[in-house]
């Protein structure tokens, strides 16, 4: 009988250490769970819905501009000159109205874009010649706003950095000239060697944009090439962790005919 009643008091504390053990694990657990709620909060921030504009008008080079979506201007910070880019703005999914506008307040473009929840998208204030949709440039030219949605904006690896490549020349839609590659130029000794990074982009809305790609941080030197071999080169610095865009800008319009036009490379990093 005193084995059996030493059994029975033993019961209720081995009971007790197992609840012990089971509450602790359920203590790790939630603590588990709301990290990773934390990180998956973090990581939606870092992809939350915004825009930002990118100064790539060789018209307007002259003139600053200021972003407004639905007459509330954001960049409240300071215009954006020729070549440069706002930082991205938070933005609200759904049918937006967004005007650029010069220091005076005059229009320089605007456009009805439909925001899409998760998206984030870089505006181009660019130069739009396309009323002759092969031979001819006509006048007055017209400045335009167009939409590129920035896809992969993820943190490029340790040591790394993201580059991506727009085709935002004003040559006649859809002809050879409007067509860009974009290469990488590599010393090999004392010879250059090109890399062929994108295929070709052409003006219009489906191919004037790539993805973004994975560079090593450091100096790199980018040939954009147009139509009769011609070609721009640009070499700056890559910082690690960052992202760029590379853009190609027409610097000329007088020419009649979609020949060799003038072509300027840019470089603008996301803010």
């Amino acid at each position: 009988m005193k084995k059996l009643s030493l059994r029975i008091e033993s019961a209720p504390r081995s009971l007790s250490i197992k609840s012990t053990l089971l509450l602790m694990l359920a203590i790790a657990s939630s603590v588990i769970s709301c990290k990773k709620e934390k990180d998956a909060g973090e990581e939606q921030i870092k992809a939350a819905t915004s825009i930002r504009l990118v100064h790539s008008s060789f018209l307007t080079s002259t003139s600053t501009a200021d972003l407004f979506v639905d007459d509330v201007k954001l960049n409240s910070g300071g215009a954006i000159t020729f070549s440069g880019a706002s930082a991205y703005f938070p933005a609200t999914a759904g049918s937006r109205k967004i005007v650029v506008k010069n220091a005076a307040g005059v229009s320089l473009a605007d456009t009805v874009l439909t925001i899409s929840d998760g998206r984030q998208y870089s505006l181009f204030l660019k130069d739009r010649s396309w009323a002759d949709a092969v031979t001819q440039i006509v006048s007055p030219l017209k400045s335009g706003l167009i939409p590129v949605i920035d896809n992969n904006t993820g943190i490029p690896a340790k040591g790394k950095a993201k580059i991506r490549f727009v085709n935002m020349s004003s040559q006649p839609l859809n002809s050879l000239a409007a067509q860009i590659t974009f290469s990488r130029l590599d010393k090999v000794g004392s010879t250059t060697v090109s890399t062929t990074l994108t295929q070709t982009l052409g003006a219009d809305a489906l191919t004037f944009s790539s993805d973004y790609t994975t560079e090593e941080a450091g100096e790199i030197t980018i040939r954009a090439l147009g139509a009769n071999s011609n070609t721009v080169d640009l070499t700056t610095t890559l910082e690690a962790d960052k992202l760029y865009t590379f853009y190609v800008v027409s610097t000329q319009y007088t020419v009649k005919t979609p020949t060799k036009s003038p072509i300027s490379l840019i470089v603008v990093q996301n803010k």
